[in-house]
């Protein structure tokens, strides 16, 4: 803000000087080269810091495409299997690990696993799951073996609800579930469900007027009773083949392992099935829409960071139409040129050196191919690459093992380590950030000095203003038409 003397020295023209100079305009002046200097440098940081970005992208999606490459090379991607059942009624899922082989297995299942189911028998009716029923005491629930003290126990203190004691049982994760139910008009009770199929349930309590024997799943001795039992833990069974003898007993929850070796089963159901174990092309596929997409994703970022023009709005057909690219950091040539060296490599034909005799010779056998008027991405046929697969999986691999040797060169020099050209460009740009960081940083405590002198200054030439007006002043008073002085004679 400007000092206003006008009610001091009224139109004194040397006190005017302070009416069109604040100190914010005083400090400008002083510091206007400084704070020039500081934007430049933090124009040059933020430049710095986006081209460090854009390798750093570039070095990402260049190692993406590398390492799915180099999966489509490795021979175990096409020796994946998977497995399927004819009756989804009878198994529904099939899961193969390594181990596993391929072939068809006939498969009928004659019984389910069950999971015991007991219900308790309370010596008087319990009318309302929600009625306060003055039992206290604890017990506790186990499956395999009879709780011990060290089991978990859960104690029922007097006016808990029959809903409040199953809650209590779900919540204490015992393996088992705890459901209310009503076996006859007007009368509630528990039913407990073992979580597994192959584990009996075993209770304890104090027996007499304690909880379990209230609820009817134990005698006044605290022994189980065997009319609570509803329905007894019991193995599934499955006949395996033609051979009718060949029965094989499961449990765990209906998953099968002991069938087929390296297949887990899941039963639902009983009667016939195929379990046809065979190669996963479908994982197959997946790979190679993966290296797709990482190709693409590359293309896309090397023409928005890289490229400084590109085709313009309404491009006609064989048009030269290019506008400049908005969002080029990088102006190296060299993302361009290495893209194009790896399009190269992968859009040959090897026809006549490695696959001479292999019946897929490109990449364009396989249902890859390279739009013409997107820069290079490339887009999957995945119906001719499933026929290839399904045709001859170890010819698909030999196509990729073709291109891989020029690629990852090329790949490998590109970004593969500090000396890869991303990985100098990387460093390179790190030092001139840290470099410009510091010069801000001098520049930053130049300014702040700059500030301080420029208020002592500020102060002394408002002094020095202020006492030329003063005598200014008194002299204009002095010698005015208007004075009082006498002339003598």
């Amino acid at each position: 803000m400007a000092i206003n003397l006008g009610g001091l020295f009224g139109n004194n023209p040397i006190a005017q000087l302070l009416n069109d100079m604040s100190l914010q305009q005083f400090e400008a002046l002083m510091t206007s080269g400084v704070q020039q200097q500081i934007t430049t440098l933090n124009n040059q940081v933020n430049s710095f810091q986006a081209q460090e970005s854009a390798w750093t992208t570039l070095k990402g999606d260049a190692a993406a495409v590398l390492s799915s490459l180099t999966t489509l090379t490795d021979s175990t991607t096409y020796q994946q299997l998977s497995g399927t059942s004819s009756n989804t009624q009878v198994i529904n899922n099939v899961a193969v690990d390594g181990s596993a082989q391929s072939g068809s297995y006939s498969i009928q299942v004659d019984s389910l696993a069950a999971a015991e189911l007991d219900q308790g028998q309370p010596p008087s009716a319990i009318s309302s799951p929600t009625t306060a029923l003055g039992i206290t005491g604890s017990f506790s629930i186990q499956l395999g073996s009879a709780p011990t003290s060290s089991s978990t126990w859960i104690s029922v203190t007097s006016g808990e609800t029959l809903d409040q004691i199953a809650q209590a049982i779900d919540n204490a994760n015992m393996g088992v579930t705890a459901t209310v139910v009503s076996p006859a008009s007007g009368q509630y009770t528990l039913q407990i469900q073992a979580n597994q199929t192959d584990q009996t349930i075993y209770y304890a309590d104090g027996g007499s007027s304690d909880p379990l024997y209230t609820l009817g799943f134990v005698n006044s001795s605290g022994a189980k009773l065997s009319s609570v039992v509803l329905q007894a833990a019991s193995p599934g069974t499955l006949q395996f083949g033609s051979n009718t003898s060949n029965i094989i007993d499961f449990s765990n929850n209906n998953a099968i392992t002991n069938a087929i070796p390296g297949v887990t089963l899941s039963a639902v159901g009983t009667g016939t099935t195929t379990i046809t174990i065979g190669p996963d092309t479908s994982a197959m596929v997946q790979n190679v829409q993966s290296f797709v997409n990482d190709w693409n994703q590359w293309v896309k970022d090397t023409e928005n960071l890289a490229l400084s023009t590109m085709p313009g709005a309404g491009l006609q057909t064989g048009a030269a139409n290019f506008q400049v690219n908005p969002n080029q950091v990088l102006t190296s040539p060299i993302p361009v040129m290495v893209m194009n060296q790896v399009e190269a490599s992968l859009g040959q034909w090897y026809g006549n050196t490695t696959l001479s005799s292999n019946p897929y010779q490109s990449l364009a056998d396989l249902g890859i191919t390279f739009s013409s008027s997107d820069n290079g991405t490339m887009t999957l046929n995945q119906a001719t690459l499933q026929a290839a697969l399904n045709s001859n999986p170890t010819a698909v691999q030999n196509v990729f093992e073709a291109i891989s040797g020029a690629v990852s060169t090329i790949l490998n020099g590109f970004e593969n380590g500090t000396n890869s050209t991303t990985g100098e460009a990387i460093a390179q740009l790190q030092t001139e950030v840290a470099q410009a960081q510091s010069n801000m940083t001098m520049a930053d405590n130049q300014l702040v000095a700059l500030q301080n002198q420029a208020i002592t200054e500020y102060g002394q030439w408002v002094n020095a203003i202020t006492s030329a007006a003063s005598e200014n002043q008194l002299l204009t008073n002095l010698y005015s038409p208007n004075s009082n002085s006498q002339s003598g004679g």
